[in-house]
């Protein structure tokens, strides 16, 4: 979920979930979500809806490969096969 600093009901809803995780002893991360990066993820969740696609396969494919491509994927000379794709520079999340 992501919380909302602004949100006094998401302070506490966020207070409660970090607490509750350190008390079971999980491994958890937090990350700050920047307007652009969730401007990204709500165009790549509409697009999905839109398309009828899960919002994964849209942002590895649509932007992941099409708009992107020249950052994550590069081509790669195969003993077996020839010229094939690989995934290069994927940091999910």
């Amino acid at each position: 979920m992501i919380y909302d600093g602004n949100n006094k009901l998401h302070q506490e809803q966020a207070r409660a979930r970090i607490e509750n995780l350190i008390k079971s002893g999980r491994v958890f991360e937090i990350t700050e979500k920047r307007p652009r990066t969730l401007y990204l993820h709500y165009a790549i969740r509409y697009l999905a809806l839109q398309l009828g696609e899960l919002p994964e396969y849209c942002k590895q494919y649509y932007y992941k490969k099409m708009a992107n491509g020249h950052l994550f994927f590069a081509e790669k000379q195969d003993k077996i096969t020839g010229n094939c794709e690989i995934v290069i520079g994927i940091n999910e999340g």
